[in-house]
């Protein structure tokens, strides 16, 4: 899969089939507009893009985005869905774009774009001008333009800001159902005071981008994925308050797990809340706590994957 991480590149010269969006959670309402990229792209012979961007400032309305993937996890998912190009600069390079201007020199110009796809509610161009009937101008009839509705769950739209506010009240499970698929980190571990190896509970610590959405503070039952295995594991978010943290990280328990993962990037994936974070008289009250919460962890675990094996 070929990435273009800025507009100044030499984009593709083949015909596209391309998907527009933001693409900030690649929830199931994002997914459907890839996809009918992609198998457009397939049909016509054409290669499959994705058109989506990155923000280092705010958006319009000072709407400050709290990132639901990491690069990676983003870049993986959409090469297993047959994506083979993706072009994603920062919001600043294209937000001054009029956007007959962008739809007629950017994605027919440069892009190629022989066919796109969007939601319904799609906006683009300068000032957010742009919408699906500008496209309809643009690219005209369904052999050109594909517009999908937005997914609905629970009396209401899946959108990337519900799941953000659900993650942040520690709704884990509600978020997971309506992300498509768990809530993950996958951030690099980093060393920490070794205060739970001497306990006898070894933890790994992931700080949390500046960038990124903070789960609820407190404990988490997880899974912790690593060198092709699965791990039940149980997960701090916070600062820490018993032997003090100076940034937000989530320190994890990996039951059963011994081993160097210092520098790498480890996967922990979210399966629902367990309790509040709080401070203890001391760490040994801390440990015993901690491996009250793996027997929890392993439960909750257990419980998911036995209503998984029913409902199959």
């Amino acid at each position: 899969m070929r990435v273009f991480a800025t507009l100044d590149m030499e984009f593709p010269r083949e015909s596209t089939c391309v998907a527009l969006g933001l693409f900030d959670g690649l929830h199931p309402g994002h997914m459907q507009v890839i996809r009918a990229a992609v198998e457009k792209a397939r049909e016509l012979r054409k290669v499959s893009c994705v058109f989506t961007y990155t923000v280092s400032g705010a958006l319009p309305g000072n709407k400050v985005q709290g990132r639901l993937l990491s690069d990676t996890r983003f870049y993986r998912i959409l090469e297993e869905l047959g994506v083979e190009c993706v072009i994603r600069p920062d919001f600043s390079e294209f937000c001054d774009l009029e956007p007959e201007r962008f739809a007629e020199e950017f994605l027919r110009g440069r892009m190629g774009a022989c066919h796109v796809a969007c939601g319904e509610d799609f906006r683009f161009g300068k000032g957010a001008a742009g919408t699906v009937d500008t496209l309809r101008r643009q690219f005209g009839g369904a052999d050109s333009l594909t517009v999908l509705p937005m997914v609905r769950q629970d009396g209401g739209t899946v959108s990337s800001s519900r799941i953000r506010e659900f993650i942040q009240a520690g709704e884990i499970e509600t978020a997971n159902a309506m992300l498509g698929r768990r809530f993950a980190i996958d951030f690099e571990v980093v060393h920490g005071r070794a205060l739970g190896r001497t306990l006898g509970s070894p933890t790994i610590n992931q700080p949390f981008p500046a960038d990124f959405v903070v789960p609820r503070f407190g404990v988490y039952a997880t899974l912790t994925h690593w060198d092709g295995r699965e791990y039940v594991s149980v997960t701090n978010v916070g600062v820490k308050p018993t032997v003090g943290s100076d940034h937000v990280l989530a320190e994890t328990y990996i039951h059963g797990f011994s081993g160097d993962l210092y520098s790498m990037a480890v996967d922990v994936e979210f399966l629902r809340f367990i309790r509040p974070e709080q401070k203890f008289a001391g760490v040994e009250e801390l440990r015993e706590q901690i491996l009250r919460d793996s027997e929890t962890a392993e439960q909750i675990a257990a419980g998911m994957t036995n209503t998984a094996a029913r409902e199959h």
